[in-house]
């Protein structure tokens, strides 16, 4: 569209979040380990009960082009299972 301007993004967070046993922590991992390989520093943080299955659990990735001293204070994409 002319008089739209392009942002390139470097910085995110990513909130994933479900049932223990939903592949939460799969999904996270597997993210955080693509955005690793295309260049991204990164920083996670996994948040789970001490049981087997059934508990919430969550699973935060912050990604940036440049280093990340810890989580964002907002989440830009939520995926809830």
């Amino acid at each position: 569209m002319p008089g739209r301007e392009k942002t390139k993004i470097t910085d995110i967070s990513v909130m994933i979040a479900g049932i223990a046993g939903d592949g939460v922590l799969f999904t996270g991992n597997v993210l955080a380990k693509i955005l690793k390989r295309q260049g991204w520093e990164i920083s996670t943080y996994r948040d789970f009960p001490s049981n087997i299955r059934g508990e919430p659990t969550n699973y935060t990735i912050r990604a940036r082009l440049g280093e990340v001293y810890g989580r964002a204070d907002d989440i830009d994409v939520f995926m809830a299972f």
